[in-house]
């Protein structure tokens, strides 16, 4: 049997809105995807500012300590040798003492 122009353009119509139905899910599927990977990449850049924070803060802290650290150390040894020179002006003093007690 024979197609007649009106079943032939009625074919090409059904095959041109298949490809058409599929073309737009497809596309569909693209902006889908592309979003979900807009979303990750958001969420991985995210994250990797959230890392970078923490590790700039220990950085910070370490560096704090440190700073604490060296600080008592060098006030220590500031009162040590004050203690050092206390004493030694004491014992001055005590021999001075001795010395007119003895005179």
């Amino acid at each position: 049997m024979a197609l007649s122009t009106i079943d032939r353009v009625r074919e090409a119509e059904l095959k041109s809105n298949e490809r058409l139905n599929k073309a737009e899910s497809d596309a569909e599927q693209i902006v889908l995807e592309a979003n979900q990977t807009a979303a990750q990449l958001i969420e991985n850049a995210k994250q990797h500012a959230a890392d970078f924070d923490a590790r700039a803060a220990v950085e910070a802290q370490s560096r704090a300590d440190e700073i604490v650290q060296k600080r008592k150390a060098e006030a220590e040894e500031s009162a040590a040798a004050l203690t050092d020179k206390t004493l030694k002006l004491k014992q001055k003093v005590i021999d001075k003492l001795i010395m007119e007690t003895l005179v």
